[in-house]
This record gives C-alpha cells, sequence and structure tokens, in this order.
C-alpha cells in the first residue's frame, strides 16, 4: 500500500517505524511537487551523502534491499579498530584499495582489485597509495547509484563497474590493452571494524572457477558467544580463463599455484587483454557452504548479463522507496528523505538460502535447517555473457 506522507509532519511517523536513521525534516513552504506511485524516486537518492567517517556497513551502493551481496568501493578497510574510525568507503578519500562483498555489521572479507602491470600483492596506504595496488580516481568519474557504482581507476586506466542481485555481486572491469592486466582476490586481509581474520581459503576448480571460505571471529562474538566463529563462502566465475593464475601471502607471490589458505593471503589472474577489452565476473555469497553459493548464482544470475541485473537491482530499489511519498519542501528535501529511507534498508541483510539453508544456533550447536539439495539443484552452469 502507498502511503502519502506531507513534510509538515516532519517525518514523525517513519521515524517511529525505523530507529536510528536521522532524516532532515522537510521545508514548510510547498515549492516542489508531490511525488507520486509511478515516479522514479531512485533519482532522489544520493549513496554519497553522508560517508564520511561512517561505519562499515554504511556505504554500499551495488546491492538490494535486504540483499546478502553488498559491494562497495574501499578505501579504508584493512586494519580499522573501532566503529568510531572511518572504516569502508569515506568520500573524502582519493584512493581505493578494492571492491568488497561483504558489508554486514562486524563481518567483511573478500576484496577484489583489477590492476596492470607489476604484481602487487599488498594494498599500500592512503598517504602513500604507490606502496600498494590501490589506485587514485576522481570524484567527477564517479557514479553510485541505487544498484549500482562504477568509478574510473586513474593509476591503471580501468573502468570498474559493480551490481547485485540479491546473493551475486557482479563486476565488469574494462581494461587498456596490456599483457599484464591482473584481477586480485584478497581473501585473508582484515577488514571492518571490530573483526580479527582466522582463515582464509581459495582454490580454482576449473579454468573460470573459484570457491572458498572466509572465517572471521568478530568482537561482539568473542564477547557473547566466544565458541562461535563467522564462515562465509563464496563461488566466482570469470568471462575470461586468465592466462596465468598464483597465489600470494605475507612471504610474496607464487606464480602457478591455484589454491591458497592461511591469512593475509588470495589469488591473482593475469591476462592479456586488448584495448577496451571487457572482463566480467559473478561472485556468489553463502554463510551455509560454497554448494549453495553455487546454487545461488545458478538461480539469480545465470540468464542474465551484467545491464540486466544492474536495471533489476534499480528497479528493485525502486519498488521499496516508492512505497512512500512525500509532499510539500524542496528537491533537496526528497533527496534528504529518501537516501535516509535507502540507507535504513540497506542496514539489513539477508542470511537465508535460495535453496532453504538457513544457519541457526539450537542450544550452543550450529545447524543447518534446511530441505535436501539434488545434485541437479547443485550442477554449475558456465557463465556465457548476454548480448
Amino acid at each position: 500500500m502507498k502511503t502519502l506522507l506531507p513534510c509538515t509532519l516532519k517525518l514523525k511517523v517513519f521515524i517511529l517505524l525505523i530507529a536510528g536513521v536521522n532524516f532532515v525534516s522537510c521545508t514548510n513552504h510547498e515549492n516542489a511537487e508531490a511525488t507520486h506511485p509511478d515516479e522514479d524516486v531512485t533519482r532522489y537518492v544520493n549513496p554519497n551523502l553522508g560517508p564520511i567517517d561512517g561505519k562499515w556497513f554504511f556505504y554500499s551502493p551495488a546491492a538490494l534491499p535486504f540483499g546478502m551481496a553488498k559491494l562497495s568501493p574501499y578505501t579504508n578497510s584493512l586494519g580499522n579498530v573501532g566503529s568510531s574510525l572511518p572504516a569502508g568507503y569515506d568520500d573524502t578519500h582519493t584512493s581505493i584499495e578494492g571492491f568488497g562483498h561483504m558489508h554486514e555489521f562486524q563481518i567483511g572479507g573478500l576484496l577484489i582489485m583489477p590492476t596492470t602491470g607489476k604484481i602487487v600483492t599488498s594494498p599500500g596506504s592512503l598517504k602513500i597509495p604507490d606502496a600498494g595496488y590501490r589506485s587514485r580516481f576522481e570524484k567527477r568519474e564517479e557514479i553510485a547509484t541505487t544498484g549500482y557504482y562504477a568509478v574510473k581507476l586513474k593509476d591503471y586506466d580501468i573502468e570498474a563497474e559493480l551490481t547485485a542481485t540479491k546473493n551475486v555481486g557482479l563486476h565488469r572491469y574494462t581494461f587498456p590493452a596490456s599483457s599484464d592486466s591482473h584481477i586480485l582476490f584478497d581473501i585473508g586481509r582484515k577488514q571492518g571494524e571490530r573483526n580479527s581474520m582466522i582463515d582464509a581459503s581459495a582454490k580454482m576448480i576449473s579454468d573460470t572457477e573459484l570457491e572458498g571460505c572466509i572465517e572471521t571471529y568478530p568482537d561482539y562474538n568473542q564477547l557473547h558467544d566466544p565458541e562461535k566463529h563467522v564462515k562465509m563462502f563464496f563461488a566466482a566465475r570469470l568471462s575470461k580463463a586468465p592466462k596465468e593464475v598464483g597465489s600470494f601471502n605475507k612471504t610474496g607471490y607464487t606464480s602457478g599455484n591455484t589454491q591458497t589458505d592461511k591469512t593475509e593471503n588470495g589469488l591473482i589472474f593475469t591476462f592479456s587483454t586488448v584495448k577496451n577489452e571487457e572482463i566480467e565476473m559473478q561472485v556468489s555469497l553463502s554463510f551455509t557452504s560454497t554448494e549453495s553459493a553455487w546454487l545461488n548464482m545458478q538461480k539469480e544470475t545465470a540468464h542474465i548479463n551484467f545491464d540486466q541485473a544492474r536495471e533489476n537491482a534499480r528497479a528493485a530499489w525502486q519498488n521499496v522507496l516508492s512505497r512512500v511519498q512525500v509532499s510539500g519542501g524542496t528537491k533537496e528535501d526528497k533527496v534528504k528523505f529518501y537516501t535516509g529511507l535507502y540507507h535504513a534498508v540497506l542496514g539489513r541483510g539477508i542470511k537465508d538460502q535460495l535453496n532453504g539453508q538457513n544457519l541457526i544456533n539450537y542450544k550452543g550447536t550450529m545447524q543447518f535447517s534446511s530441505e535436501e539439495m539434488t545434485s541437479s539443484e547443485l550442477k554449475k552452469e558456465k557463465m556465457v555473457p548476454q548480448t
């Protein structure tokens, strides 16, 4: 049911519905038209309104309402201590260290970064970006909307685009001509506020597919459920087979190694690319198993391309945000309102899976509540980019 809120209510009704979100009330003069059910209210959402000294889970534009896959550029995700410090993306920073997927309270992991040139296995720092693989970017070349993010990585001349379905993150990287184009899976570094890394593993299972698990120990668990860690499973598929695969850890890079484990580690894929060549990637997530991650990918993205997923994401946000219309105030007031509503919805995510699996704590033991999956359901289909 649609709801019309006059600005003179100062949004009191909505604030009672969603606690913890600070909306700026509309002005009393009515110099802007009221929104209507068929209007595209996503145009009033500005994801970059507010992410300065923000909390870890505040900024992830390439996501669906209540989705698990929450893709975001990270300007400062590694080694943060405490939720009061900048975590993830900060709108005042000028370099990006990669793109992350898991973005819930005290939960983070799986950083991906496209690069060119010499292989570098650490991200560097905000003060010295050239010390690692991070890249500078210009704010004017950045796009952040509901369900989509794009930016030009200046140091590598790479256009990076992100979107998502409920459980799957979709990447599209447009590379320059290079014999040394890379995609880094940096899976074993600490990411997010108050979240210790325990173990991170990944392995190639075909020329274009890999799967793995990231295990962390959030501070909240350490205080209130000390025997429980958080395991995040993933499955990924590339649209092109790399010419070289290698692994890295704190001691360096090893060419030809197709699996990795422990911490401060990951895999690197190297390609030869022509000018403006696009390489796409799908990364599916699950809190229960890699099998469930593959099933999520099969059901959500096997038959759509990147642009279709992007439009589906925008439509999903339109469906949720347009349930509330406002009247009065200015266009700026509408931007504040719908951006606040967007952030409120973005701050919640699903954990159950498409196959019915759900990880629960039953009398101190972690168990699955689900129906059995058949082998046909778990069949992995090759990703064929749609045209």
